[in-house]
């Protein structure tokens, strides 16, 4: 899947898609994507009112995940084991970040 970010006006790949089912919560979709730029470098995350989906294309490599205390599920690109593994990238975890990376540069999106 591939968006663009209506504010910066630029494309990105998407590795996560998370919807919110709890009325606790103000928002109810976050699309989850890259950004390696202008000296910053990390996941963001935009509703799905920011952005302009490119490409809806998801694939066999996302996998469903139920979030705790039924406040919803998040679509993950197999890369992450689990919804743990991806806040461990959000915290940049060295380790995890190498990886990350590793995976990202040999992943072939078509």
């Amino acid at each position: 899947m591939k968006i663009r970010n209506k504010g910066r006006k630029k494309e990105y790949d998407v590795y996560a898609i998370a919807f919110y089912i709890s009325d606790d919560l103000e928002f109810k979709d976050r699309v989850v994507f890259y950004v390696a730029e202008d000296g910053l470098f990390g996941l963001a995350a935009e509703g799905f009112k920011d952005v302009e989906i490119i490409d809806p294309t998801l694939g066999s490599e996302f996998k469903f995940h139920n979030m705790d205390h039924d406040k919803g599920f998040i679509v993950l690109w197999d890369h992450f084991t689990d919804i743990n593994d991806l806040a461990r990238l959000i915290d940049l975890d060295p380790e995890t970040v190498a990886a990350f990376e590793k995976a990202r540069a040999e992943r072939s999106i078509s």
